[in-house]
């Protein structure tokens, strides 16, 4: 007579249809069957949650799982698993976010957060208090996802030179910075002087003061984009921009400029570039 299979093999046959059915209605000898809990985890994440507790913090195991689900596996990984450096170690090295999921000791561990921030600068919002109150962390963090900024410590956001070193990497950090610095006029225009760009996340009032869109506008000739309506019919802007060596200011003009002979004809003594965006007329 045929060998009848054994509860785990079936559990494993069956898992494979739906990982979590077959694991809520395993028995312990299945629960505890590594092919068994593989198979069902493989197929849905969730079916961990109903495996024996070693599996539950089996490394191989959740590493492959990871690969396949995402960060959601770890919701069901055991305390101990999500407690051990070594393996939270590899888990952050594959995906940063895993570092919300570990254990409070864990995200104070500046080596561990170091690299979960290098993968994923996010990650810094899961890491100890004291973690991003320090400038390495919170950089390494900006520099892979300059979104991070908003959970660096009150104390760097409100750090003038190390809010002006992240924003001349990335202009987006503009607007994590601390309500203080966002409305400084000289603070932001010393921002749109390190990075243009910025001035497209300055306020509204700043972006029309004149000194702090020209500063943009030095930097990076493309701010120009971000000129508000009220700076795009002052001659004596797009003179200035032209004089201190921007090009192709015109572009950003309003038509009553780009159609006045007598100011187009000024502007062509620093900005030859210029002419093309002159009114077809002239």
């Amino acid at each position: 007579c045929n060998e009848r299979p054994s509860p785990p093999a079936v559990i494993a046959a069956a898992a494979r249809v739906d990982g979590l059915e077959a694991m809520r209605l395993a028995g312990g000898l299945a629960r505890a069957d590594e092919r068994a809990v593989r198979a069902a985890v493989m197929q849905n994440p969730v079916a961990l949650e109903f495996a024996e507790e070693g599996l539950r913090g089996d490394a191989r195991l959740i590493m492959e799982a990871l690969k396949i689900h995402g960060v959601r596996v770890l919701r069901y990984a055991s305390q101990d698993f999500l407690g051990c450096r070594h393996a939270m170690m590899r888990v952050v090295a594959l995906d940063g976010q895993t570092l919300a999921f570990g254990s409070q000791k864990l995200r104070g561990d500046r080596e561990l957060v170091l690299t979960a921030v290098r993968q994923c600068g996010i990650a810094l919002q899961s890491a100890s208090q004291e973690l991003r109150c320090d400038a390495e962390v919170v950089a390494e963090a900006v520099h892979s996802d300059p979104l991070a900024f908003r959970w660096a410590s009150a104390a760097l956001r409100s750090d003038r030179g190390f809010a002006l070193r992240a924003i001349a990497r990335d202009a987006r950090v503009l607007k994590s910075l601390s309500a203080d610095l966002r409305e400084d006029a000289a603070f932001i225009e010393a921002a749109v002087r390190a990075n243009g760009a910025a001035l497209a996340f300055v306020p509204p009032e700043l972006q029309e003061d004149f000194d702090v869109a020209l500063a943009a506008v030095l930097s990076d000739s493309s701010a120009l984009k971000f000129i508000p309506r009220a700076l795009r019919a002052d001659a004596s802007f797009f003179l200035r921009a032209a004089q201190g060596g921007a090009r192709g200011v015109l572009r950003a003009a309003a038509p009553s400029l780009r159609s006045s002979r007598a100011f187009v004809l000024q502007l062509m003594d620093y900005d030859g570039c210029s002419i093309e965006y002159a009114c077809e007329e002239l």
